[in-house]
């Protein structure tokens, strides 16, 4: 069995190729992806990412971006993905999915600020009262802004 990789400017899928294969094209956010789904006789094999007759796929991608905003390395998110999916993605690939979303991170990071954010401090303590031969705890509340 060997293993065939295809990519365009989506994210790279790999899947087990055995000798009789679909070749599909797959559309996402990104762009076209062409995807190789391999055959069986009795047609049972069902993908576990992008499913049977689908022409979209933003689910992986969604993903990978949000896992990526959230701080995990792409190493990180490789294993995740492999954990979750049993799919195997490189490292490379993650990273070359995240430089797509690069331009917009350094639009963000680039943009004029606001002279002034306002903030809100909210704070409490918990004390025990006794209020009608019953202790209860209660709370006295804090709030404070600053602009």
């Amino acid at each position: 069995m060997t293993t065939s990789v295809t990519r365009s400017t989506a994210t790279k899928v790999i899947i087990p190729v055995t000798a009789a294969t679909v070749t599909g094209k797959k559309q996402s956010r990104f762009g076209e992806s062409e995807i190789m789904i391999p055959r069986d006789r009795n047609g049972d094999y069902e993908p576990k990412i992008v499913k049977k007759y689908e022409t979209t796929s933003n689910q992986l991608e969604e993903q990978i971006i949000a896992m990526y905003a959230r701080g995990m390395s792409p190493r990180d998110i490789e294993d995740h993905i492999k954990d979750i999916y049993g799919v195997e993605i490189s490292p490379t690939t993650v990273s070359k999915g995240t430089d797509k979303i690069m331009p917009l991170i350094s639009e963000w990071r680039s943009r004029p600020l606001e002279r002034v954010y306002p903030i809100v401090y909210l704070d409490a303590i918990h004390f025990k009262v006794r209020k009608d031969n019953r202790i209860r705890p209660t709370a006295s509340w804090a709030l404070t802004w600053k602009a």
